[in-house]
């Protein structure tokens, strides 16, 4: 389940993914055609497609659009170089999404999305050797991301590469922050 952010957030984290990419010679996220997106939720599950979907639609469909704010970059996870991305309202969500699926049959949570673990950010570049990883931390000493987007839709896939299910396109009603 991820979540993408609106247009002018998108297009800043796509200028950054595609200058690390020219500047690091890693371009797996370009390459691969991945999006600036928050991934919300991963989980396997042998349930019926129609009984997922229903419970996505379920957990999603009335919410409104979310404010997120983002405080520079880390890079604590292996290879990867990330935007953290703040807002309480991302951890409930995360945490609704999960008690929902897990109600399910058959179903697990990914233990790197369940509540107690949920670290929502945005990946700038994945699959970093060594010396592409200290590159893409040189390179964006003095680079600007942006600092803060709205979560504009969610997107239930499955498999891979993700075949889309369902998505829900968020509302523009007041955000529940």
């Amino acid at each position: 389940m991820t979540a993408y952010f609106d247009f002018k957030s998108s297009q800043e984290f796509c200028d950054v993914i595609e200058n690390i990419a020219a500047h690091t010679g890693n371009d797996f996220m370009t390459a691969n055609k991945i999006p600036p997106h928050l991934t919300l939720l991963q989980f396997h599950s042998k349930t019926d497609a129609k009984k997922i979907i229903s419970a996505f639609e379920n957990a999603i469909a009335s919410d409104c659009k979310i404010d997120v704010s983002f405080k520079g970059y880390k890079t604590e996870i292996p290879h990867v170089v990330y935007v953290p991305a703040e807002n309480d309202r991302l951890m409930k969500l995360n945490k609704m999404l999960s008690d929902s699926f897990s109600l399910l049959g058959e179903t697990v949570i990914s233990s790197h999305y369940s509540p107690e673990n949920f670290y929502p950010h945005v990946s700038l570049a994945k699959r970093l050797d060594d010396v592409q990883r200290k590159k893409t931390i040189e390179f964006m000493k003095d680079k600007t991301i942006p600092s803060s987007g709205k979560i504009t839709k969610i997107v239930l896939t499955e498999g891979r590469p993700p075949k889309k299910l369902r998505e829900i396109i968020l509302s523009l009603c007041q955000s529940r922050q």
